[in-house]
């Protein structure tokens, strides 16, 4: 890695920032400095008296890339901005680091691509049945394989590579309506970062795949209010009712699900 500084015209700073982004840089650091050179200033009126600036304003830029990238990406920034006081490049990045055993943060220098796809068939098995599969995949890939300062590759997390969904609602029969659904979702790695923290392990490993399964049943009571045609619904909600305690993302607290879960809910239309 190398980290590039350049300091140009404030009104370059544009011009800069697009070069860059037809080279795939997607960060920079931008601040506003004053310099004094060959320019010597300029002189300016207050209250009918004239003085000196000597200091002229200037936009300082840092961007930290690959160093197969650095000699390109410093002539894109000469070529956009002519008038620039000076680029430099230091071939090591000092940083500020915690004590050992501690959480490292850093900038990951590669691309990814993830590609994937997603099918639902639906058909109504009678005319008040109706039944759904819903199946989605996806793949993930490094462009560039390039390791971040921790020598850590590019992470996918939460991106499980199949899930699907499977279930069929009906109604109404009688004032009665209801439905089911059950959601697979196969196992994903977590960052890398938490497993020191929620398993006290550097190994990582994906967690876990699971199923959830939801169900609703409604009933449309048999009596108006106030005499008007809106009807009064009760729904019974069960949630996760195989009762699983996955964990869905990784901090610094638990976040497993609760577990099977009931609601009701009065419902008035109106």
């Amino acid at each position: 890695m190398k980290l590039i500084t350049a300091i140009i015209k404030p009104f370059k700073l544009d011009e800069v920032r697009s070069a860059l982004s037809d080279l795939g840089v997607s960060g920079m650091t931008v601040t506003e400095v004053k310099g004094f050179g060959r320019q010597r200033g300029h002189t300016e009126l207050y209250r009918g008296a004239e003085y000196v600036v000597d200091f002229v304003p200037k936009a300082r830029i840092e961007i930290a890339v690959r160093a197969e990238v650095a000699d390109q990406i410093v002539d894109a920034i000469v070529k956009a901005a002519p008038g620039a006081t000076f680029v430099q490049m230091i071939d090591s990045i000092p940083g500020v680091r915690p004590a050992p055993g501690m959480i490292e943060y850093f900038n990951q220098p590669d691309r990814g691509t993830i590609t994937g796809g997603e099918a639902e068939l639906r058909a109504n098995l009678t005319s008040k049945i109706t039944g759904f599969v819903n199946y989605a995949h996806q793949t993930e890939h490094r462009d560039t394989g390039v390791l971040d300062a921790a020598k850590h590759p590019l992470e996918f997390v939460y991106a499980p590579k199949d899930k699907y969904n499977i279930g069929t609602y009906a109604g109404p029969f009688d004032g009665v309506r209801g439905s089911i659904e059950y959601a697979w979702k196969g196992s994903y790695l977590g960052p890398a970062t938490w497993y020191p923290v929620v398993f006290h392990t550097t190994t990582i490993t994906p967690l876990p795949s699971y199923g959830l399964l939801n169900a609703r049943l409604g009933y449309d009571l048999p009596f108006r209010v106030s005499g008007s045609e809106h009807t009064v619904r009760l729904s019974v909600f069960g949630n996760n009712l195989f009762d699983k305690h996955p964990r869905e993302t990784l901090i610094g607290v638990d976040t497993s699900l609760i577990g099977r879960q009931y609601f009701a809910e009065l419902e008035y239309h109106f």
